[in-house]
C-alpha cells in the first residue's frame, strides 16, 4: 500500500511539468524580465558605415537600402531599446503564443487521460489485492509501474518538443527586431544600442536616448 500511494503522488507530480504558455511582460515595481524570449546578441548592437557610405542590408519592411547617418559630434552616442515592451506588441509574438497554448493544451488533455487510466488501475489493484495471488498482485503491480513510466516518459519528450517549437516559432520574430533594430541604429546614427532588459544598466538619465519608439515605428507598431 505505501508503495501504491507513492506511485500515485508521483504521477500526479506529472500534471505541472509542462507550461503551455509564457507571456512576456512588465513587472508593477518597474523592473523588467523577459519570460518569453531571450533575445540573442542583442544587449548592444554598434554601428559601422562602410566606404560606400550606404548599408547594404535590408530589413524586410524597407525597400531601399539604408543610408547610415553621419556622426558629427565626435562622442559615442548611445541609445537604450525595451525589447520587452516591443515584443508584447509584436503580433507575431501573440500568434506563438497561441500555437504554444495550444499545443500545451493538447499535452494536457493527453497527460489527463493517462493519469485517469493510472488512477483506475491502482483503485482496481487496491480494492482486489486481498484476493489476489502473489502472481497476480506482482503482475499487476508491474503493470501500474509501467503507466508511470510511459507517463513520465510522454511528459518528458512533451517539453522537449514544446521546447523545441518555442525556439521554431521565435526564431523569426528574434529575426525581425534585430534587423529594425539595426536599421534605426544606422539611420539615427547611434554608435551603440542597449537594450535595458538585458539587465546590465543600472541607470538611465532622463537626458538619455530611447530608440524603442523608432523601432516600434520601423516595425509598423503603435
Amino acid at each position: 500500500m505505501k508503495k501504491i500511494g507513492i506511485i500515485i503522488l508521483t504521477a500526479l507530480a506529472l500534471m505541472g511539468g509542462c507550461k503551455t504558455k509564457e507571456k512576456v511582460q512588465k513587472p508593477k515595481d518597474g523592473t523588467v524580465a523577459t519570460d518569453t524570449i531571450a533575445l540573442q546578441d542583442s544587449t548592444a548592437i554598434t554601428t559601422e558605415i562602410p566606404e560606400s557610405g550606404v548599408e547594404t542590408t535590408q530589413s524586410e519592411d524597407l525597400e531601399e537600402p539604408v543610408v547610415p547617418k553621419e556622426n558629427t559630434t565626435g562622442e559615442p552616442i548611445v541609445a537604450h531599446i525595451n525589447t520587452v515592451e516591443i515584443l508584447a506588441t509584436m503580433p507575431e509574438t501573440a500568434k506563438a503564443e497561441e500555437a504554444l497554448t495550444a499545443y500545451g493544451q493538447e499535452v494536457e488533455t493527453q497527460i489527463k487521460a493517462m493519469l485517469e487510466e493510472y488512477q483506475k488501475k491502482v483503485e482496481e489493484f487496491e480494492s482486489q489485492q486481498d484476493s489476489l495471488s502473489d502472481l497476480m498482485k506482482k503482475t499487476k503491480e508491474n503493470e501500474i509501474l509501467d503507466l508511470q513510466n510511459r507517463i513520465q516518459m510522454f511528459q518528458e519528450n512533451a517539453e522537449k518538443e514544446f521546447a523545441s517549437k518555442q525556439t521554431a516559432l521565435y526564431a523569426p520574430i528574434r529575426e525581425k527586431l534585430q534587423k529594425a533594430m539595426r536599421v534605426v541604429t544606422l539611420e539615427q546614427g547611434y554608435t551603440y544600442m542597449l537594450d535595458i532588459t538585458s539587465g546590465a544598466i543600472v541607470y538611465i538619465g532622463d537626458d538619455a536616448i530611447d530608440a524603442t519608439p523608432l523601432v516600434k515605428k520601423k516595425l509598423g507598431l503603435k
